[in-house]
């Protein structure tokens, strides 16, 4: 008979946390349907130029992130077989970021010519938001 109320005790549970699953769920629904004002207020200065909308839309929807390019010193550790990444060991890149070894996205291929790895290098590192990548590399003279 135990056995019996225990196992009656788990399902009475079982079917309580379920509710409290799809309540939960509710909530944060309406919560979501009722944002507070304060939350959404767009902290965009006043004399700042509105985003072009056009621009935008036929881009995706997101306005174009700034582009900014880095040059570096480094050794090659490796490339990828697929030529897509190239592992430098580089000094500290001025602005950007500390010495570290590290690998980095290959847009062009074109780059990788005559590279090999130990090859002494100098790079230049182009930077769009969230992209970054190699887009040039010369083979340094030791």
């Amino acid at each position: 008979m135990t056995k019996k109320r225990l196992w009656i005790a788990a399902l009475i549970m079982g079917l309580g946390l379920a509710g409290c699953a799809q309540k939960s769920k509710e909530a944060a629904e309406t919560a979501a349907a009722t944002e507070s004002p304060v939350e959404s207020v767009v902290t965009t200065p006043p004399d700042a130029a509105a985003p072009d909308r056009e621009a935008m839309a036929a881009e995706g929807g997101e306005p174009a992130a700034e582009v900014q390019t880095f040059e570096g010193t480094g050794v090659v550790k490796n490339i990828t077989p697929s030529k897509s990444h190239i592992i430098i060991e580089h000094k500290a890149i001025e602005g950007f970021m500390n010495a570290m070894t590290m690998p980095f996205r290959i847009k062009d291929q074109a780059v990788l010519e005559g590279i090999a790895r130990g090859d002494k290098v100098n790079f230049v590192l182009t930077v769009a938001g969230n992209d970054v990548y190699v887009s040039a590399l010369k083979k340094v003279d030791e």
